[in-house]
């Protein structure tokens, strides 16, 4: 057995690597324009950087990435297998975007699915209670599945799946399995998971368990309920035992963030079996929340952090959004990412619930042409530099009237 995967492996290997003595130099050539963007560029040039160049530098991005979780796993035949295959189809992905680019659609790599307004928490500040507000039945198990096929042929490759808390429905965990050239980031608050659900994440291979905290017991069950910390470690417990891929989201605030970005704190939770760490800057929901936001230093700081704790840890370290400058403004409204609300809304951001395109009436390809969106993205210094936090948050007042507007 281990020596058929390895044969596939090599297999792989070869047929993501053949004819590149030629594409060396072209991927040589296009990290060091990357390079050159992130390094070079003013923050003031940087919002002149295009969404076709936003595309390209993500890509490369998810590359790296890949190659590190590729790296990490080389001790365990089944997940490298695994790992390559979806190196592989984030290969085949980008191809899929760019042919789109050069036919006038811009497509992101990423997409924010929150499958559900329902949960069994009830999490202080908690975005999709006091943000969003549908009407009707949320999407059903067909249209969920019709938007992940059409957002995969187009060629979005990483979808992070949220609510809510997703394993409500409970027919989520076969409909994802079903989509083996994606990848899903399951975001859950943990609670739900149990051993039938972690054997059928086994088998499925393309889905990455998120547990979220928000530091150690006082600061996670502070914020999400009593027991939380305690079901959490359970939990990790069973996804380690099961010898699964699994992370942990962390919601950063100016007053969490000396602790859950320190050496410390994340060696502790290494030891109980994740490999993939979100630091999530903490975005306001409300008025009056703003103070918890991080100042531009501390954004700066945890993309320095993230890189250290990568070279001292076997693990997978992405601050999101990150440092934003680097891509010359926010990624939201299809730059990077697009979000879809459990109604089916496309909107900018989970934390800008504005839609002028609803999916169960279009398919992804149409909706991604948005009037709401490219308005957003073409507004460079509206979105281009903030002072800490998101800029269709600083800006909301504008974006309800661009909203309003292509709505009439």
């Amino acid at each position: 057995m281990i020596s058929n995967r390895l044969n596939d492996a090599v297999n792989i290997i070869y047929d993501t690597f053949r004819g590149w003595p030629g594409k060396f130099y072209l991927e040589i050539n296009r990290t060091y324009r990357v390079s050159y963007y992130q390094n070079n560029v003013s923050r003031r040039d940087m919002v002149e950087i295009s969404d076709a160049q936003v595309g390209s530098m993500l890509s490369v991005s998810i590359k790296g990435l890949f190659k590190k979780g590729i790296s990490l796993l080389k001790g365990d035949p089944s997940l490298f297998f695994h790992a390559m295959r979806h190196y592989d189809n984030q290969r085949r992905a980008s191809i899929r975007r760019k042919r789109h680019e050069n036919l006038g659609i811009h497509v992101p790599p990423f997409m924010i699915l929150s499958m559900t307004h329902e949960c069994n928490l009830n999490c202080q500040g908690c975005y999709s209670k006091l943000l969003q507000r549908g009407s009707g039945p949320e999407l059903d198990e067909g249209e969920v599945d019709r938007i992940i096929k059409e957002s995969s042929d187009l060629g979005i490759s990483v979808v992070l799946v949220a609510g809510g808390e997703p394993l409500v429905k409970d027919w989520i965990i076969d409909l994802l399995a079903g989509h083996s050239k994606m990848l899903f980031l399951l975001f859950t608050n943990g609670t739900m998971l149990d051993e039938a659900m972690l054997k059928r994440i086994k088998e499925a291979n393309n889905i990455i368990p998120m547990l979220s905290i928000e530091g150690l017991e006082a600061d996670t069950d502070g914020r999400r309920g009593l027991g939380v910390w305690d079901s959490c470690l359970r939990t990790m417990e069973l996804l380690h035992g099961a010898g699964l891929f699994f992370g942990v989201s962390l919601t950063v605030t100016r007053a969490n963030h000396t602790l859950v970005t320190s050496d410390g704190f994340i060696g502790s939770i290494i030891e109980k079996g994740p490999r993939l760490f979100i630091f999530v800057e903490y975005v306001p929901v409300k008025e009056g929340s703003e103070t918890l936001c991080l100042d531009e230093q501390q954004v700066k700081d945890i993309e320095h952090v993230s890189t250290l704790l990568s070279e001292k840890h076997p693990g997978i370290f992405i601050s999101f959004p990150g440092d934003e400058d680097k891509m010359g403004g926010c990624l939201s409204s299809g730059r990077g990412f697009v979000h879809v609300n459990p109604w089916g809304d496309l909107e900018p951001c989970p934390f800008a619930p504005y839609s002028d395109m609803n999916l169960r009436k279009m398919s992804m390809k149409e909706a991604l042409s948005s009037p709401l969106l490219r308005e957003i993205r073409s507004n460079r210094e509206m979105v281009g530099q903030v002072k800490g936090g998101c800029a269709l948050w600083e800006h909301r007042e504008w974006v309800q009237s661009i909203s309003a507007k292509d709505r009439s």
